[in-house]
């Protein structure tokens, strides 16, 4: 059936009745309305909103109809893998899931796309082998951090740290290297060491109203 014609189903007004269920098969998808075909009838059908998987071309389903239109109730059988898209009839409408525990399992791949994602939870646990986070912008908000690695690496252009206090204690071999180092400490600056070596590759100044040694 042509697609200029295929959607326009001539019924009289005499040809009308209670539902019944048949098995249809899927002529033409054109987004919420399709055609379907029983026996030697083409229908013009809506799906059901019990039907959760969208039809296409080629399946056969499981339809409520009359002699003038037909409600797609389920999708039995489909040619191919049987890939299913899971959506409401309404592109607009909300779908919610509700249970007690819900668990979502996939052999290769999960995907979630959404312009806006939120999760809500007193505990939220992320198990990865591998753990990617990507972004323009990631703002971490808590009373508590905690970061237990056997190697932490940061690249960054700039790094910004500001806090009212810190401490840092290493255990091992502390090592840096940077191109230029200024420090401004506005209170008291200590360091102490059991040995201490300052060399200089070409001048050490030391500038102080008053310098005590030993």
């Amino acid at each position: 059936m042509e697609r200029e014609t295929s959607m326009r189903v001539a019924v009289s007004p005499q040809e009308t009745g209670s539902l019944i269920l048949r098995e249809a098969d899927v002529i033409e998808v054109a987004g919420p309305r399709a055609l379907v075909r029983i026996d030697d009838r083409v229908l013009p059908a809506s799906r059901a909103l019990s039907c959760l998987i969208e039809i296409a071309a080629g399946d056969q389903v499981l339809v409520a109809a009359t002699k003038t239109e037909a409600i797609v109730i389920a999708v039995t059988r489909r040619p191919g893998l049987g890939d299913a898209t899971l959506s409401l009839p309404d592109s607009a409408a909300r779908m919610t899931l509700r249970a007690q525990a819900l668990a979502l399992g996939a052999a290769t791949t999960v995907t979630v796309e959404a312009p806006d994602v939120s999760i809500d939870a007193a505990r939220l646990s992320l198990l990865g082998q591998v753990t990617h986070w990507f972004g323009r912008t990631l703002t971490l908000i808590g009373d508590k951090l905690t970061t237990s690695v056997a190697t932490s690496e940061t690249i960054a252009k700039k790094t910004l740290l500001r806090s009212n206090s810190r401490v840092t204690v290493i255990d091992g071999l502390d090592t840096e290297q940077v191109g230029s180092r200024v420090s401004d400490v506005s209170g008291l600056s200590a360091s102490s060491a059991g040995s201490a070596i300052i060399t200089g590759s070409e001048d050490v100044r030391i500038d102080a109203k008053r310098i005590t040694m030993g």
